[in-house]
């Protein structure tokens, strides 16, 4: 049995997974998609489909740009898919994942949905 941890190892399932500090995993949506929603048109019904990108957030709680990866796509147009990357680059902070109290990597997958869901949006009141 390995007693230590070693430094740079990824989880997947960490003891505590990481946390986006604006609002939890409703808030990451509604940044996503607010910032998704900028760039490719709101309504565009004819793309129908989901993808899922994996992406790594680091010990310190940010996301990783280097380690985002298309690992599904479903009907996703090259296009959108690339506004989804960048709108994942531009996601706040998070409390980071831990293994025995301690930061560590976490690989996150998160599924990108169009025609994008209104009511993931911020809305301006």
């Amino acid at each position: 049995m390995q007693d230590k941890i070693e430094a740079s190892e990824i989880f997947s399932e960490p003891e505590q997974s990481p946390y986006y500090i604006h609002g939890g995993n409703a808030g990451l949506l509604n940044d996503l998609y607010t910032s998704i929603s900028e760039t490719a048109p709101i309504t565009q019904e004819c793309v129908k489909g989901r993808a899922i990108v994996k992406f790594d957030i680091s010990e310190y709680g940010q996301v990783d740009s280097t380690s985002i990866k298309v690992i599904i796509n479903k009907y996703v147009p090259e296009d959108y898919l690339i506004v989804a990357i960048d709108a994942i680059k531009k996601l706040g902070k998070f409390e980071p994942g831990k293994m025995n109290g301690v930061p560590k990597k976490v690989t996150w997958n998160l599924p990108i949905i169009y025609p994008v869901p209104l009511e993931r949006m911020k809305t301006i009141e």
